[in-house]
């Protein structure tokens, strides 16, 4: 299952913070950011995705996500 999310994550250095916190409470998930996308996007790729449990984390880390279509 793959999972695609636009943020509000602009820096390398704020989607690499983000991205070690996430691999530790998600793991054996494919995680990565593309902050140079207009939509700063969010990929994760594996299993068991709940796409609720994850944007609730990220609102509660102070990030902006939407599911994108």
């Amino acid at each position: 299952m793959v999972e695609v999310f636009a943020t509000n994550i602009n820096s390398k250095s704020q989607a690499d913070q983000v991205r070690q916190k996430m691999v530790e409470l998600f793991p054996g998930t494919h995680i990565n950011f593309d902050v140079d996308d207009c939509d700063h996007i969010l990929r994760m790729e594996g299993k068991n995705i709940c796409v609720t449990e994850i944007m609730q984390w990220l609102q509660c880390q102070g990030v902006v996500v939407r599911v994108l279509d």
